[in-house]
């Protein structure tokens, strides 16, 4: 008999859609549950209260084999472990744990703790049942994924001189990256492959874009980092501030085809009210077609995001956006708006960049050196190396640098636009699969041909296949894979210790957001 590897989510949220859509495994809504069957499900999660006949189900496929993760106290009589609420603040990686490479997560707000947890201070439990294995973590995905509330980070580098940006509150990244390693462990321990579809063309290990904010940025300064783009065959997704360049829109329409043109602002300035928001996004969208410049993309002024903007890039038509108040460092996602999705793809980045490291005393060796090991880490993460900078800030000779790395590192270099239609492309596509002995098979529901499966095993090897291929383990070219490093956890703790550079630089963006 086949063993089926859906996942299936009792209680099916927009929190859990969206990380499940991202990590880009097969699941299933399950509104009710009537009958449960450890081959029908390689993983059950629990996110409501459950009826005591459900309760009953639940055990049975557990004991006999099955692989549960409770998202809160709804299983607290099948655990025997008590749950409280508390604030944990963030969260460090812990070593000898399938979480020892995570990076520093910050969850301000309650969470759902489990008393004697022993992963991530309580957050995350792991305890065999039987002849199964249950999970438990408490994070309000929902409530999580919905905060756009930002603040000034620092971050970590490898030559102790962090960097700082104002950026999302919660790091939706790691928490991705979190919830990937649990299900992945469980997946393991029912001595089962994870399976899920890959972040990138091609089965490339990972991409390289890059954008640029004008932000007031010269002629002369535009025309030199685009000269480095075309030395490396880069092409950049240049974010307009268009009242800056009014005058000399015509250098933009000239660029070759590797360049893509989006709306930054017209004014920049970050508008509260709607109708100030659509006047000033429409009319500098407006200007740019009058220039001959096609627009797909919107990034807001200083990074922010809200419902609201992303409602009026919605009814303008844009078809992504990119605001790392909303979120950095993650995989492509559509927002939740109230009472249903975006319809514009937001497209995370790492928010530090060349720029960043003028308020600090490194070197350019050491700022090309940081770009480099953050591409290595990335690369080990399955994440997309999506950097940016400013014209006016960005240091020159360390961008080129950038630019050659990347080259280098023969990975595909994407636009945004690029981004955004590969992304959907991965959303659309449906699968299943299963296991039966040593074959495997892949069911294709629906969606596009070219993007391929991800197969990872126990055994730290992971290997292709497209979706409605059936074969045998041994017919896949398995791969040894690499783990990122886990970071200095000292280090780690040192950055969310205040400082009156800190407490300064915040003075200087409150200050900003009146003016503005």
């Amino acid at each position: 008999m086949n063993q089926k590897l859906t996942i299936g989510i009792i209680g099916l949220d927009p929190g859990w859609q969206i990380i499940l859509d991202q990590l880009g495994v097969s699941y299933e809504s399950m509104p009710t549950l009537t009958a449960l069957n450890t081959v029908d499900y390689g993983l059950l999660i629990v996110n409501r209260k459950v009826l005591s006949i459900e309760a009953r189900l639940i055990r049975h496929y557990l004991i006999t084999g099955g692989a549960v993760i409770d998202t809160g106290p709804y299983l607290v009589n099948l655990f025997g472990r008590e749950t409280k609420r508390r604030q944990l603040h963030r969260i460090f990686p812990q070593e000898d744990t399938p979480f020892a490479d995570i990076n520093l997560c910050d969850i301000p707000g309650p969470v759902t703790m489990r008393k004697s947890a022993p992963f991530l201070s309580g957050l995350i439990d792991i305890q065999a049942v039987k002849s199964g294995i249950a999970a438990f973590i408490g994070l309000p995905m929902t409530k999580l994924m919905r905060d756009y509330r930002s603040v000034r980070k620092q971050f970590y580098t490898p030559f102790s001189k962090p960097a700082n940006e104002v950026v999302a509150r919660v790091s939706k990244g790691e928490i991705l990256q979190i919830v990937k390693r649990l299900i992945r462990f469980l997946f393991w321990e029912r001595n089962l492959p994870f399976v899920y579809k890959w972040y990138f063309p091609e089965q490339a290990p990972s991409i390289f874009a890059f954008r640029i904010d004008s932000d007031g940025g010269s002629r002369e300064q535009i025309d030199t980092i685009y000269q480095a783009a075309k030395d490396h065959d880069v092409g950049i997704s240049w974010f307009l501030d268009v009242k800056s360049h009014v005058d000399w829109l015509q250098a933009f329409a000239e660029m070759n085809q590797r360049q893509e043109i989006a709306v930054h602002c017209f004014e920049h300035r970050a508008f509260a009210a709607r109708q100030e928001m659509k006047v000033d996004i429409d009319h500098a969208r407006r200007t740019l077609a009058n220039a001959g410049l096609k627009t797909n993309g919107y990034a807001g002024p200083f990074g922010r995001w809200s419902p609201t903007l992303n409602e009026v890039i919605d009814d303008i038509g844009f078809r992504y956006a990119s605001e790392f108040a909303l979120a950095y460092d993650t995989l492509p996602f559509f927002p939740q708006l109230d009472g249903r999705f975006a319809d514009a793809l937001q497209i995370p980045i790492h928010p530090i960049c060349t720029g960043s490291f003028r308020r600090t005393s490194a070197t350019d060796a050491e700022v090309r050196y940081y770009f480099q090991w953050l591409a290595q880490r990335k690369i080990r993460l399955g994440e997309a190396i999506v950097l940016y900078d400013h014209p006016t800030t960005a240091r020159m000779n360390v961008l080129r640098d950038i630019f050659a790395d990347m080259q280098a590192l023969e990975i595909p270099r994407l636009t945004f636009n690029e981004i955004n239609n590969w992304w959907r492309k991965r959303h659309d596509l449906q699968f299943s699969a299963a296991v039966d002995q040593q074959r495997l098979i892949f069911n294709k529901q629906t969606g596009s041909d070219g993007v391929a499966l991800r197969i990872e095993r126990r055994d730290k090897t992971a290997a292709f296949a497209s979706a409605g291929q059936e074969c045998t383990v041994a017919c896949l070219k398995w791969q040894p894979t690499e783990e990122a490093d886990a970071l200095p956890l000292e280090a780690l703790k040192q950055l969310r210790r205040p400082t009156l550079k800190l407490i300064h630089y915040s003075l200087l963006d409150s200050w900003w957001r009146y003016k503005s």
